[in-house]
C-alpha cells in the first residue's frame, strides 16, 4: 500500500501516482510471466498449424464473458481479477436501498459501474450511485473514478490465492447535484481471493479510506469480505459484510462515524445468477450491527458483458 506523506504532496499527484503505480504493477505481472526465445517459437509453431481452425474475431465477439471475471457490484468485495483487455462492462443496480444513519435519512439509488480493460491486467472504472432520491429531494450522486490491478495467483495442493489493488477518487461536486454531494473521498484496497474446499469461494478486501466531514478528515480501515457457494452451474449464494465502508463509495458517508471516530459494521446474504455469457442478475440485503450503521442495505441489479 502507498502513503504520501507531508502537506506539500497536492492529492491530485497523490491518486495519479497510485493509479500509475496500479498500471505498471499489472503490466509487470504480465511481464513475469514472460516465455523463452523457445517457447515463443514452439507456440508460435504450434499457432500457424491450428490457424485455419480458430475463428477470426469479429464485432460484438466478447473479450470478457460474464463469468469471468464476473460483475463487482453483486456484492461487497471486489474481485482481484480484471477484464481482459478491451473487454467492456456495464454493471447497474437500480434498486439500491440505503437505511438511515443518525445523521442521515435514508435513500434509494440507481447506482452503476463502467469497468473497461485497459490491459489484460488493468481496468479504467466509473462509479456513482446515480440518480438519487430522499424524502423531498431528488438529485444525482458524485462520480468516482477508479482503477484496479490484478497483481499476481498462485495454486498448489494445499493452497490457492489470487491478488489484486484498486484505487479510487470521489470529488465532492463532479456531476453532483447541490444536496448530494458527499465530501472528498479517496481510498486504497487490497483484493484477494481463494477458492476453500466443498467449493467455496472467500473474497476479501483490506484497505484505507480518507473521508471528511464537519471540518475533520480521517483515514480509516476498511475491510469487506464474503463467502460464496455454487449451488448450480449458473447460480451462486453468498454471505457479506463490511467493516467502516464498502469497497466502493457507495454507502453514504456518516458525518458521526467521521466525527467519533466510531466504528461501522454490516453483514448480509444474497445470490447472483449468470444467465449467459453477455448477462446477470444479482441481489442482497443487509443489516446493520452498530449505532450509526445505516438500519439496511439491500440491493438488486444487473450487468451486461460487451
Amino acid at each position: 500500500m502507498i502513503y504520501f506523506r507531508g502537506p506539500g504532496t497536492p492529492l491530485p499527484v497523490r491518486v495519479l501516482a497510485i493509479s500509475y503505480a496500479f498500471i505498471v504493477g499489472g503490466i509487470w505481472s504480465d511481464k513475469t510471466n514472460a516465455l523463452t526465445e523457445e517457447d515463443i517459437v514452439t507456440r508460435n509453431e504450434e499457432a500457424a498449424d491450428s490457424e485455419d481452425d480458430i475463428p477470426a474475431k469479429g464485432f460484438g465477439d466478447l473479450v470478457s464473458t460474464m463469468d469471468d471475471p464476473g460483475p463487482d457490484l453483486a456484492n461487497f468485495p471486489n474481485s482481484s481479477f480484471t477484464l481482459k483487455a478491451g473487454g467492456f462492462y456495464v454493471e447497474s443496480a437500480p434498486l439500491s436501498f440505503y437505511g438511515s444513519t443518525p445523521d442521515a435519512p435514508s435513500q434509494w439509488n440507481l447506482s452503476y459501474l463502467f469497468r473497461y480493460g485497459l490491459f489484460d491486467n488493468v481496468e479504467l472504472r466509473l462509479f456513482s450511485n446515480g440518480l438519487t432520491f430522499r424524502e423531498g429531494d431528488v438529485g444525482t450522486s458524485p462520480i468516482a473514478i477508479d482503477t484496479k490491478a490484478h497483481l499476481w495467483d498462485y495454486s498448489d495442493d494445499d493452497f490457492n490465492a489470487s491478488m489484486g489493488i484498486e484505487a479510487y477518487v470521489q470529488p465532492p461536486n463532479w456531476l453532483a447535484s447541490s444536496d448530494f454531494q458527499q465530501p472528498l473521498q479517496y481510498s486504497a484496497t487490497l483484493l484477494m481471493d481463494h477458492e476453500l474446499p466443498w467449493g467455496i469461494s472467500f473474497g476479501w478486501n483490506l484497505g484505507v479510506v480518507r473521508t471528511q466531514g464537519m471540518g475533520i478528515s480521517r483515514t480509516r480501515p476498511t475491510i469487506q469480505w464474503s463467502f460464496q457457494k455454487n449451488v448450480t452451474d449458473d447460480i451462486a449464494l453468498f454471505v457479506q459484510g463490511f467493516h467502516n465502508a464498502s469497497t466502493l463509495p457507495g454507502v453514504p458517508t456518516s458525518q458521526s462515524a467521521v466525527l467519533s471516530g466510531h466504528q461501522t459494521d454490516v453483514v448480509g446474504f444474497g445470490g447472483q445468477w449468470i444467465v449467459n455469457e453477455r448477462f446477470s442478475v444479482f441481489g442482497n440485503i443487509n443489516w446493520g450491527v452498530t449505532a450509526i450503521s445505516p438500519t439496511e442495505i439491500a440491493s438488486a441489479g444487473f450487468a451486461f458483458a460487451f
